[in-house]
Order: structure tokens, then C-alpha cells, then sequence
């Protein structure tokens, strides 16, 4: 696993909203070289997605292909959550050989 790179996120002196900061960390978390994809977020003990007796409230992805949606194109990135789902959580495609000290 190589050295992360120092990520730059230029607020411009601004205090960012839900959907700024959303789209902020993901930016952040490409730029690491972490691929992303938006999340459902809980509503009033509901899932976003809509579906009644949702069995994985505010933790599934929005996309049609899941976490193989993920990606680190920051455009993609751009149009998730400023466009299509800003005030979705972000999601990362965990894997176990991933941990730190792990196999």
C-alpha cells in the first residue's frame, strides 16, 4: 500500500452545507485514492430509497450497480452528490485486504 497523498480541498473561507460537505469529502476521499458512491441516508426512521420494511435503512447504495459503482472520477464524483444525490451518505467498497496490517 503506498503513502497517502495530502489532499487539497479549497473551502474559500466558507462554512459548506450538508450537500457542500457531502460532495466536499467525497472530492477528498478520491483525491486519497478511496473510490466512493452515495449511500441512502435514514428520514424519520425510513430509508431514502423509499422501499416499506427497508431491512438496510440509510446503508445501501443509490446506484444501479452497487459499490462496483464506485469510483474516483471526480466529475462522477460532482454529478452524485451536486446533481443527482447531495444529501446522500458516502459510501466505500471495503475490502479485507485493505485493513491496516492485514492480509
Amino acid at each position: 500500500m503506498g503513502t497517502a497523498q495530502p489532499a487539497i480541498v479549497d473551502t474559500k473561507g466558507q462554512t459548506p452545507t450538508g450537500p457542500e460537505i457531502r460532495l466536499k469529502f467525497a472530492r477528498l476521499y478520491a483525491q486519497r485514492g478511496w473510490s466512493v458512491f452515495p449511500v441512502h441516508i435514514p428520514i424519520k426512521g425510513a430509508c431514502s430509497c423509499g422501499k416499506p420494511g427497508c431491512q438496510n435503512i440509510g446503508k445501501h447504495p443509490w446506484t444501479a450497480q452497487g459499490f462496483y459503482d464506485a469510483t474516483m472520477d471526480i466529475e462522477q464524483i460532482r454529478v452524485w452528490w451536486e446533481f443527482e444525490h447531495p444529501v446522500s451518505n458516502i459510501g466505500n467498497p471495503y475490502r479485507a485486504r485493505d485493513r491496516v496490517g492485514g492480509p
